[in-house]
């Protein structure tokens, strides 16, 4: 297989990816002639700069594919395509063309260009939507957070009905048991700071009262989170330090270990040339016998 998942472009991911629960909403913000305009950019290659209008770009382009399927294609058939290409490299393009009534990239460019949208309908343009015919789907209602009955064996799915929080968070500092801080949470709502029932029409000096109480909350509140944010930044230099530490007391232990390597590749150095000396003098005698017998 020489196509998988990081063969394919970030573009034909991430439009895939915001195609699946639909980006209509994204694509009216950043407008359907500037996202056409980055969409054929994309497909030809330019590169992904990750903002807002190439996800919205990038959604446009897998739409306008899966809009213009031929036959009984299905948008899945361009995926298995691409799974099991058997050559290296990019074959996303091909893939697309094979499964489209596109005839090349031009025709792809053209669909691009020509494509019409209704952006301010309540659907969002969903795999599973009106657009590919489903029933009208909402951001709320194309991922469904509720009614699930056919629970997974072992697990207990609970939907949250409130959202809650715990009165403190325990976060770890160091790097030894007990280098621990708690941090003090607290909710901010209008109940909490009082501002439930005001009423500025018929008792406004009580609620100029209720609005001075509640800025010295949080007030209050903003003085804590510095406080902890200074212990924070403390404790993350002080980390820093270490760290540093570490790496200069692992550098001069590498450089002991390399003077003692040294040392002991220089004694062997000598050792080596006094035995060869040794040798060249004992060479020397019998020589010197033998041209005597000459």
């Amino acid at each position: 297989m020489g196509d998988d998942f990081y063969d394919m472009p970030t573009w034909f991911k991430e439009g895939t990816a915001e195609f699946i629960p639909g980006a209509d909403e994204r694509l009216k913000i950043d407008g359907l002639a500037n996202a056409k305009a980055r969409a054929k950019q994309l497909i030809n290659g330019a590169a992904w700069s990750g903002t807002s209008l190439d996800y919205s770009a990038a959604y446009l382009a897998v739409k306008v594919a899966a809009s213009n399927l031929s036959g009984v294609n299905s948008f899945k058939d361009i995926l298995s395509d691409i799974k099991n290409s058997d050559d290296s490299g990019d074959n996303t393009i091909q893939a697309i063309l094979g499964r489209t009534t596109f005839g090349d990239i031009t025709d792809f460019e053209n669909a691009i260009d020509a494509a019409s949208f209704d952006l301010d309908d309540d659907d969002v343009g969903s795999i599973s939507g009106s657009a590919h015919g489903g029933s009208s789907k909402n951001a709320k209602d194309v991922i469904p957070t509720g009614g699930l009955n056919d629970n997974p064996t072992n697990f207990n799915v609970i939907f949250p009905t409130s959202i809650s929080f715990s009165a403190s968070l325990k976060i770890q500092l160091g790097a030894n048991i007990g280098q621990t801080m708690d941090i003090d949470l607290f909710s901010v709502n209008s109940g909490s700071l009082g501002l439930g029932s005001v009423n500025v029409t018929t008792a406004p000096q009580e609620a100029i009262t209720k609005f001075d109480d509640a800025i010295k909350s949080i007030s209050t509140k903003r003085a804590n989170l510095g406080a902890v944010q200074n212990r924070l930044e403390h404790a993350l230099a002080v980390n820093e330090n270490t760290q540093e530490n570490l790496t200069a007391s692992e550098s001069r232990i590498r450089d002991v270990d390399m003077a003692k390597e040294m040392m002991a590749f220089s004694k062997k150095n000598i050792l080596t040339q006094a035995a060869q000396a040794i040798l060249a003098q004992a060479n020397q005698q019998p020589q010197g016998v033998l041209q005597l017998l000459r």
